[in-house]
């Protein structure tokens, strides 16, 4: 593995070598899933050409907050 980033819920992370391993909010996104949707977008335009991506995902729509610019991240917590 040349580069691994993991999201999961508080109190389940585990430090990992040659990994980074990031906390966010679960059963409900909030500021930490917003937090670690932006980590994951940096990390996968990061990635070059002919590069394997493998996603795992279980829990994503809270543990990743990608709320929408025209939306408040209340908003969102109620839609979800």
């Amino acid at each position: 593995v040349e580069k691994a980033l993991v999201i999961t819920k508080h109190g389940h992370d585990l430090a990992i070598k040659g990994c980074q391993v990031l906390t966010a909010d679960h059963p409900v996104a909030g500021q930490q899933s917003v937090i670690a949707a932006e980590a994951v977008l940096t990390f996968i335009n990061g990635i070059q050409s002919g590069h394997l991506l493998l996603l795992l995902s279980g829990g994503a729509s809270a543990l990743l907050g990608d709320v929408p610019p025209s939306i408040s991240l209340e908003d969102w917590q109620w839609l979800n």
